[in-house]
């Protein structure tokens, strides 16, 4: 990570091709949709948010490919969906519940009518650069099956979504436990590197690592014992 700083602090203060502000995850979106920037690094969901937020933003001018392998390779931050049931409903309510979520999931006629209906919107988001749930033959016939119906330019991001099945792209899971606070202490560490020529990048990390510890680690740690 020391490395990884190094490196974001001579792209800013040595090679001076970042910018001299630092944005947030709408602003990041709004610099690329307004030509203000050539290239920013996203979220897979983020493709679709500029369309949504920039309507008449031409998509096709847009396109979604995995962050440049560096010495580790090439990783992909993973997020995803929960499914719940009632913890009140009774054990055939619970058996009732999950096969129907299958079902929806499963059923061709069900996946069709879903996407008919999100055509009817106005400015239909469908498609883009979420990772795939399925592997083998059957996801590549679901892909097949949606693909006409996508508002999304397919071949703009699908370099991406390929680099995942193969596994030329690593797919890492969010830090747990206190994983948002994980990312506000990285991210001071990251904010302090590109506006403070004078920040020590190791020096920086081992103070936020060492808050980080006691503020919620330590925490953590004490409240289970508890």
């Amino acid at each position: 990570m020391v490395d990884a700083l190094k490196f974001i602090k001579e792209l800013r203060w040595t090679d001076d091709v970042l910018p001299r502000e630092t944005l947030d995850w709408a602003g990041n979106g709004t610099a690329l949709a307004t030509g203000k920037a050539a290239m920013i690094l996203m979220a897979g969901d983020q493709y679709g948010w500029l369309k949504s937020t920039y309507k008449d933003l031409d998509m096709t001018t847009m396109g979604f490919a995995p962050i440049p392998a560096g010495p580790g390779g090439s990783v992909s931050l993973i997020g995803g969906n929960m499914y719940m049931i009632s913890a009140k409903a009774s054990p055939e309510e619970q058996e009732a519940a999950t096969y129907f979520e299958l079902y929806r999931l499963f059923d061709p006629a069900d996946d069709q009518a879903n996407l008919e209906a999100q055509k009817t919107d106005n400015n239909p988001i469908i498609g883009g650069p979420n990772l795939p749930l399925f592997t083998g033959d059957y996801q590549a016939a679901r892909t097949t099956f949606e693909t006409p119906y996508y508002t999304l330019p397919y071949a703009n991001y699908s370099a991406f979504l390929d680099a995942i099945s193969s596994g030329k792209v690593k797919l890492q899971v969010e830090p747990a436990p206190a994983g948002q606070a994980y990312y506000a202490a990285v991210g001071s560490v990251v904010t302090s590197v590109l506006n403070d020529q004078t920040v020590d990048p190791a020096a920086a990390l081992a103070t936020a690592a060492q808050t980080f510890q006691s503020t919620q680690l330590d925490q953590l740690a004490t409240a289970v014992a508890k």
